[in-house]
C-alpha cells in the first residue's frame, strides 16, 4: 500500500492494475482507512514503476543505454530493478534522488522547477 504522505494531487498510482491520477477523494482514503467505506480501497494503490518508453513520452531522450535525459540537467539513470533521478551543472552531479515510481518523479520534479512534469 501507497501512504497519502508521498503522494500529491496529480500524482500517478494505480488502482486494481488501472492507472489513475490522485485526486481529493484518493487522498481521503488513504488518510482515513478506517472509515468503513473506504475498506474495499485498503492496501489496492499501488505505485506506478517508471519505464524508458514512459520517460520519452513525457520529453526525456535516451543519452545511453541506461541513461535518459530532460534538457541539459535532469536524468534518470536505470540501474537494475531501481532508478536514480540526477541533477548535474555540466558533468558535475549535484543531486542523487533513488527514483524508482513515477509519483516520485514527479514530487521530485515538482520541487526542483515549482510546475508539474508534463505528460502523466
Amino acid at each position: 500500500m501507497i501512504k497519502a504522505n508521498e503522494l500529491r494531487i496529480g500524482n500517478l498510482i494505480s488502482l486494481q492494475g488501472k492507472e489513475i491520477t490522485v485526486n481529493l477523494n484518493t487522498l481521503e482514503r488513504l488518510l482515513y482507512p478506517e472509515l468503513k467505506k473506504h475498506y474495499n480501497f485498503l492496501g489496492q494503490y499501488k505505485p506506478v514503476s517508471i519505464t524508458a518508453e514512459q520517460l520519452i513520452k513525457v520529453g526525456f531522450e535516451k543519452d545511453n543505454d541506461n541513461v535518459l535525459k530532460l534538457g541539459n540537467c535532469f536524468y534518470w539513470l536505470h540501474n537494475g530493478d531501481a532508478g536514480i533521478f540526477q541533477i548535474a551543472i555540466g558533468y558535475a552531479p549535484v543531486i542523487n534522488s533513488p527514483c524508482t515510481y513515477v509519483h516520485q518523479l514527479q514530487n521530485i520534479y515538482f520541487a526542483l522547477k515549482g510546475v508539474e512534469l508534463p505528460g502523466f
